[in-house]
């Protein structure tokens, strides 16, 4: 599984520098909703390297930011085939985003949830993967900063620290599963 942990995020900055592109918006998108996707199963495994009350949390935020995520592509790649020439994808967009509950959920703080997910899990990576956990939040914070000032240079330099973490804790030894706090094997006093 631990193979797995650089494909979410090399698909999500692929879909970051797709976006730079005239006329691959749609493939972007595609490659977008599947980085998505491929998150749970990352979350999922990065959740056994962390210590289980803080590896829960940072999965179930991380699962739920790649899901609202994936509902924001879905929609966009939807209100692209529905509208009948460009001249109309804006002022549906426009309408679909003027729902609070919607916007919330698909492009604001659900999506958001993805990323504070990867920076629990990098600091619960700090005691075991110091240069990685480090890496993961920095990569986070970036990704955050880029949706304020909507800077896709930014974003991909998020994505591309993102990438380089996981792609560490993807390549570290044989992972020493964490058992209530404490690594397995460790000694207890008695």
């Amino acid at each position: 599984m631990r193979i797995l942990l650089p494909a979410g995020p090399a698909l999500l900055l692929a879909g970051v520098l797709l976006m730079a592109l005239p006329d691959a918006w749609t493939v972007s998108h595609v490659v977008f909703l599947a980085g998505t996707l491929v998150m749970l199963p990352v979350a999922a495994a990065l959740a056994g390297l962390t210590a289980p009350v803080l590896g829960r949390v940072a999965q179930l935020l991380t699962a739920l930011g790649a899901l609202a995520l994936a509902g924001q592509f879905l929609l966009d790649l939807a209100v692209d085939q529905l509208a009948a020439d460009a001249a109309a994808r804006g002022p549906l967009f426009d309408q679909l985003q003027s729902s609070p509950a919607l916007f919330l959920t698909l492009y604001a703080v659900g999506p958001s949830l993805l990323f504070a997910g990867l920076a629990l899990f990098g600091v619960g990576l700090l005691g075991r993967a110091p240069v990685p956990g480090w890496l993961l939040i920095a990569g986070t914070l970036l990704t955050g900063l880029s949706r304020i000032i909507e800077q896709w240079p930014v974003q991909a330099a998020g994505g591309a620290l993102i990438l380089v973490a996981l792609t560490m804790v993807s390549r570290s030894g044989p992972s020493r599963p964490v058992a209530r706090g404490r690594t397995v094997g460790s000694r207890t006093p008695a």
